[in-house]
């Protein structure tokens, strides 16, 4: 059996180590990569923090004014404008790191932390494309209660009472509060089933679901849950709702091989429901990149369980111990690797995803000085920083993939699709946009050789006033 003293350091000395680096590995992540919808999450922040109102209309296009948006972060926004002003990009970055290490350690099943070692070491890894100052991750803490609740059947009884609460603040930070409600509801089925359940739990159940309608949006935060999950436009041009095809990646493979080899060889000593939601999240994070997180927050525990069962089956023979436990030493190396190898080639693009590397900061002073207050056309990744920037409403970002609707005259009936209409279709033109919404200035990427929409905005008229390695300004004669 694998013990304190077969390590090197004490389980004490251990986590502390191990805690201090994912903290250091997280926090700099998420210093230097730059999440493109921050932007106009600050500003909505910033606009609720100044009038006290949340507002029901798009505030930040000129596409799409009078469109009912449902922002199901508004509160993380306000949250985020507010400590942004006070602890700064260094602040959030220490906070948001903190959360993710927290969400790791809080699935681990207690008294098993020497046994979760490999399985830690590889969510932490696949968790590390996913982090950053983000609303997502506040997901993540809630997922990883939930899942402590599914894997500690005396954490949910002393906790259950508290799930109405947690789904109240949770349904106006981040809209994976419905994965969070799907979750419960299969669990409490799950007692029923087993007749584990009472009157009780299907009370804690029926309120978490009532309290998800206590939003600014009421029941309509359900139609937009509705609506993101059956959007084909999200699925097909958002890179973390397509299937995991789009994200190769060894710590993915391994992450995924390994837990499921070991859940799969013990599966007679594991929890029927807890071995389902594994599957569940498995094919969800095959289809979808978006659900690996959360399937790597399962993984953790129920690959611990697995490993902790696999050496109680060994037989207890001096020689087998320690040819056991030499071999468990020789995979948190191989995970060690696979999670340096990783981080390595991630460093490798921190400038190209970074706010410095990627995004116009020098075009939106220019546009700030020369060109105020005009309609601008921009790539679609980079209009929620030019509205932090330059205080400038674009034509369309990263609210709008499942914008549709029948709009009223002079407004667009779903600005991504026209967005990526002009991108993708060579037979499509830019002018007949330019006219219909008055855009004045464009910024696009600057390239080697003109892109097909580069080429595009020159054959509308628009002249180049501005240019440097990242971003070209055209104006329009």
């Amino acid at each position: 059996m694998i013990k304190n003293s077969d390590f090197r350091f004490a389980s004490g000395k251990l986590l502390i180590t191990i805690v201090t680096i994912l903290l250091s590995v997280f926090f700099v992540t998420s210093l230097l990569v730059f999440d493109p919808d921050f932007g106009w999450h600050f500003k909505f922040g910033e606009f609720v923090s100044r009038t006290g109102m949340i507002p029901k209309k798009d505030l930040f296009s000129y596409t799409m004014p009078s469109y009912p948006h449902i922002n199901h972060s508004w509160l993380y926004d306000v949250l985020l404008f507010n400590l942004y002003q006070t602890v700064g990009s260094w602040g959030l970055a220490l906070l948001f790191s903190g959360i993710v290490v927290a969400s790791l350690f809080l699935v681990i099943p207690p008294g098993l932390f020497l046994f979760s070692l490999p399985a830690l070491i590889l969510s932490a890894t696949m968790l590390l494309f996913f982090t950053g100052v983000r609303p997502q991750v506040l997901s993540f803490l809630f997922i990883a209660f939930l899942i402590r609740c599914f894997f500690n059947k005396d954490f949910y009884s002393r906790v259950r009472f508290f799930l109405p609460l947690v789904f109240f603040s949770w349904v106006n930070l981040h809209g994976a509060f419905a994965s969070g409600l799907v979750l419960l509801a299969v669990y409490v089925c799950y007692l029923i089933a087993t007749k584990q359940a009472g009157k009780k739990d299907i009370a804690i159940l029926l309120t978490s679901f009532l309290v998800t309608c206590i939003s600014p949006y009421g029941i309509r935060i359900w139609d937009e849950v509705f609506r993101t999950v059956f959007s084909s436009s999200l699925h097909k041009h958002i890179a973390e709702w397509q299937s995991v095809l789009n994200f190769l990646r060894i710590s993915v493979f391994i992450g995924i091989g390994f837990p499921s080899f070991f859940i799969f060889r013990m599966r007679k000593k594991l929890d029927p429901f807890q071995i389902t939601i594994y599957v569940v999240f498995l094919l969800l994070g095959l289809s979808s990149i978006r659900h690996l997180p959360i399937f790597s927050l399962i993984a953790l525990p129920l690959t611990t369980i697995a490993l902790h069962e696999f050496f109680l089956s060994l037989d207890q023979k001096k020689v087998v111990i320690q040819r056991a436990t030499l071999a468990y030493k020789g995979l948190i190396f191989i995970c060690l690797l696979v999670a340096g190898y990783e981080f390595f080639m991630y460093g490798l693009h921190f400038k190209s995803i970074s706010e410095a590397g990627s995004y116009p900061g020098s075009a939106a002073e220019y546009i700030s000085r020369n060109s105020p207050q005009q309609n601008v056309f921009t790539e679609y990744e980079w209009a929620g920083y030019l509205l932090w920037k330059a205080d400038l409403k674009t034509f369309a970002d990263g609210r709008m993939p499942i914008w549709q609707w029948d709009a009223p005259t002079g407004e667009s009936s779903s600005a991504f699709e026209e967005y990526m209409d002009l991108k993708l279709n060579e037979k499509s033109e830019f002018l007949p946009l330019a006219e219909k919404f008055d855009i004045q200035t464009v910024i696009l990427r600057t390239t080697s050789s003109p892109s097909v929409l580069n080429k595009k905005v020159e054959s509308a008229g628009f002249k180049k006033v501005y240019s440097d390695e990242i971003a070209t300004i055209y104006l329009r004669d």
